[in-house]
């Protein structure tokens, strides 16, 4: 109505009115401006306004409130979708990888798309991830092309295949008892130092234009921890492998609880004697009840190559069973739900030991205790369960690899380097250029080996190699260019996870198992982790000034063993010029030995055995370097005497 009455006022600028009448009541309306209209409609001026002014801005191919988008909506959808394969392939990009997409999609003259001066800004993003709820950012692990690779489906099957059987078997040797999910194991290490913090954000003043620090431990000495769980939630004391060269004389560390051994070497790794200590602190942790178990670790060489070690598991009825190469970021419990909380936990510990403990350092022996202290929220009952839950062990899921699909999927996009492998309707424009030219490729050395028999014609040759040049100049000028324009948003199909909308509302469980609110248990948790935290600053703080005391102790004492050797030497000197002269050494710079001192005692044998009581001559094998001092003072002194009193 209102562009009617527009192009009313522009046709007769004498007569600016239109004309309307009501088809329910028969009533004819004067129309006269936006008002009029507004009044009709009940809508507000400024609303008539806008869309007579700016009908395209309103001209939109979705429904919903606001404006229309700058973008096509089939566009936004394909970089959705170009997102969400990237990200199933194992090349996640960020926010601003989405701003760049867009700007340079729009910016393409010769694009569909192209929208003159348009820049991707924070607020169309920010407009743009309203549209699209489904989108979240996430902190992407980093994964090596080799564990990647071997997180394949063939692999995987066989992996599944063989506990199964190992299940079997323990139920077999068992005497057909069911299995129970504390006979199930898993054991793995996880190094960490006292300075592996990874950067935080911290509050400081915007105005602030120098870089911000944060305090860490000054030494950065690696250390070891393994840890084994079984499916029921249970953890066995944990064995710490220390870095040195000599046995620390210690019988167990400072703060750590009752059953936590330790070992010392070189490197801080676990080496095969290591381990093999703790397959020995492990086995001393079963129930004697003659059930056997199974044991899930890893193919590191320690593990799996030291004869000792799995001999040790076999007297001691332990299954061991291990998974492929590279293949523990999916499938090993630890790794996929406890060391992750752990890390965080002991980062955020060392940090408030750090800011309490002023002036002084965690040393290499007080380090274990803080671990210990985040294992035990880290390993807990539930992270732990669930970990053997996710990983398909227990209970036992035969099919895991159907119900994670999506977990394989980089490890296909690997494997799959054949044309066979490659469905045109889910691949990216890479992989739909590389069919394009492996198949032209073929199709080419076809029609060459035709042209090159001798019952064709120079007509039907001629021919053929025309519709090989065409062919030829329609993928150069018409199939490349729009690969490439499209190589950006070209994308697969839609992640399932992206099809969840956003949820809304609270959850509908209000309170946990014991009545509490989730905020108030997270609420109790963290403040009794802060107690435990407090208390440990405490001892470590009372253990640090007791080694202060006990190195000033001692350097005094160094002091006072030196103030001994000078009040001795002094004391000797006259001994050191009687025994020159009665020619016991040769030369006044010659050490005055206990050896030369007990030979002057056995040549003035009757003198000695005069100054004891029983008139016997003393064991001097037992005698001090003193007790060598005193009797050659008293044997001179008698001689001394003697010629006194023959004078």
């Amino acid at each position: 109505m209102s562009k009617d009455l527009a192009n009313q006022k522009a046709k007769f600028p004498n007569q600016p009115f239109v004309i309307w009448q009501d088809d329910n009541t028969g009533e004819v309306h004067t129309i006269k401006s936006d008002e009029d209209i507004a009044g009709i409609v009940h809508l507000p001026r400024s609303t008539i306004y806008d869309r007579r002014k700016y009908p395209k801005k309103f001209i939109k191919d979705t429904f919903g409130p606001g404006p229309a988008t700058i973008l096509d909506t089939f566009l936004e959808n394909e970089i959705v979708n170009h997102c969400t394969t990237l990200c199933d392939k194992g090349f996640g990009i960020s926010w601003k990888g989405v701003k760049f997409i867009a700007w340079q999609l729009a910016s393409d003259p010769e694009s569909r798309w192209y929208v003159p001066n348009f820049v991707a800004s924070n607020g169309w993003l920010q407009r743009f991830r309203s549209r699209h709820p489904q989108l979240s950012a996430r902190i992407a692990q980093n994964l090596e092309r080799t564990r990647a690779g071997a997180l394949n489906k063939d692999i995987v099957e066989h992996y599944f295949r063989i506990v199964e059987q190992m299940y079997e078997q323990i139920v077999q040797a068992n005497r057909g008892a069911p299995i129970t999910p504390d006979l199930i194991y898993n054991l793995d290490e996880t190094g960490f130092d006292q300075a592996n913090l990874t950067q935080a954000k911290v509050v400081c003043l915007k105005a602030r234009r120098t870089q911000t620090h944060r305090r860490t431990n000054a030494t950065r000495t690696h250390m070891s921890a393994c840890v084994a769980v079984n499916a029921a939630g249970h953890r066995i004391p944990t064995m710490y492998c220390l870095k040195g060269k000599a046995m620390i004389r210690l019988k167990e560390l400072p703060h750590c609880p009752d059953g936590v051994i330790f070992t010392v070497t070189e490197k801080g790794y676990f080496n095969d004697e290591a381990f093999y200590e703790y397959v020995v602190h492990f086995c001393s942790f079963i129930p004697d009840d003659n059930k056997w178990r199974g044991l899930i670790l890893d193919g590191y060489g320690s593990h799996t190559l030291c004869y000792k070690s799995l001999k040790y598991f076999y007297d001691h009825k332990v299954h061991v069973c291990c998974m492929p190469s590279h293949t523990s970021s999916m499938l090993q419990p630890l790794d996929v739900a406890c060391f992750g909380p752990t890390k965080g936990y002991f980062q955020f510990d060392v940090t408030y030991l750090n800011q309490h403990l002023g002036d002084y350092q965690l040393n290499r022996l007080q380090t274990p205790c803080v671990f210990e202290l985040a294992l035990k929220k880290g390993c807990s009952r539930e992270n732990i369960i669930s970990g053997f839950k996710v990983t398909g062990l227990w209970p036992l899921t035969v099919d895991w690899c159907k119900k994670n699909r999506s977990k394989l999927q980089i490890s296909e996009t690997i494997a799959n380097n054949s044309v066979e492998n490659v469905d045109i309707e889910t691949a990216t424009a890479v992989e739909v250029n590389r069919v394009i030219d492996e198949q032209s490729s073929v199709l080419k050395n076809v029609f060459t080996s035709m042209c090159d028999k001798n019952y064709l014609t120079d007509e039907c040759r001629n021919h053929l190699e025309s519709g090989i040049a065409e062919i030829e100049l329609v993928l150069e000028q018409y199939v490349r260019p729009v690969l490439k324009r499209l190589s950006l948003a070209f994308g697969g199909p839609e992640n399932p996870r992206a099809k969840k909308q956003v949820p809304k509302g609270k959850r509908k469980r209000t309170t946990n198992t014991l009545g509490e609110s989730f905020a108030e248990a997270k609420l109790l948790t963290f403040r009794g982790r802060l107690e435990e935290l407090k208390d440990l600053n405490l001892k470590v703080l009372e253990d640090n000034k007791v080694a202060e005391r006990e190195a000033e102790q001692r350097y005094l004492d160094k002091l006072e063993r030196q103030r001994n050797k000078q009040d001795a030497i002094e004391h000797e000197k006259p001994l050191l010029t009687l025994l020159f002269q009665k020619q016991y050494l040769h030369h006044m710079k010659e050490n005055m030995t206990v050896a030369v001192m007990r030979t002057f005692l056995k040549k003035n044998k009757e003198l000695v055995m005069e100054l004891d009581d029983e008139g016997k001559f003393p064991i001097i094998s037992k005698f001090k370097r003193s007790d060598y001092v005193n009797y050659i003072y008293e044997i001179e002194l008698c001689e001394h005497a003697d010629r006194i009193a023959n004078a």
